[in-house]
């Protein structure tokens, strides 16, 4: 993998560059005014998101909240992610693929066993929890609500049916956002490899957190 992959035109000082295996998660810090880039490193790979105030751990993102108020559900460049409470929490800056799902949701195990007829497969449910679970919270303080799939290419049809196609995002492409509070993100490399949402083969995710000192 390009070492320089994603942070070429990075102006600041990195606090925090990690790339999330494929299939795995991770959940980290974002002070307010810092940057936090979210890189799909080979193309094609959906990330899901949710993101928590770091100050008062009750309130995360909201994705009811963030399409109602920005009065679309093409969430993308110049948009804001709100939370539950109908609080700023960052703005989007940049955005390389501008196709994303804001509609909240997030692959389960029970879900993957309905679709596929298999148990017990990896999911993004399970990995925001591992990913949140050092900061002591569980899996009873997120829904459905709180989670965007970055990345995730939704096809709408004129009857109003969907269909999930691969993402249109390129090895590097990124989207960017600017903290407006203390964040606490926590990010799942989707795992699903039985439906078009990562074209069938997960692969990883990088994260850069920077700004100035």
């Amino acid at each position: 993998m390009d070492e320089n992959l994603g942070k070429s035109d990075i102006c600041g000082e990195i606090f925090q560059e990690v790339t999330i295996p494929a299939r795995e998660y991770l959940g980290l810090t974002i002070r307010k005014g810092q940057n936090l880039r979210i890189v799909d490193v080979e193309g094609r790979q959906c990330a899901d998101v949710i993101f928590f105030n770091f100050n008062d751990l009750e309130e995360r993102s909201s994705c009811i909240c963030t399409t109602v108020i920005n009065r679309t559900w093409l969430i993308t460049k110049g948009h804001w992610v709100f939370s539950q409470k109908a609080h700023r929490m960052l703005s989007i800056i940049e955005d390389k693929v501008g196709m994303h799902n804001f509609l909240g949701g997030y692959c389960t195990a029970d879900r993957n066993y309905y679709w596929y007829g298999i148990k017990g497969t990896r999911n993004c449910r399970d990995n925001l929890t591992m990913a949140i679970a050092p900061y002591g919270l569980t899996g009873k303080d997120f829904n459905e609500d709180c989670c965007a799939s970055l990345f995730m290419n939704l096809i709408p049809e004129p009857n109003g049916n969907f269909e999930i196609g691969e993402p249109l995002s390129k090895p590097g492409d990124f989207i960017e956002f600017k903290a407006q509070m203390d964040i606490l993100a926590a990010i799942s490399a989707c795992p699903v490899d039985r439906n078009p949402c990562n074209a069938f083969n997960p692969t990883p995710i990088k994260v850069f957190v920077y700004g100035n000192s």
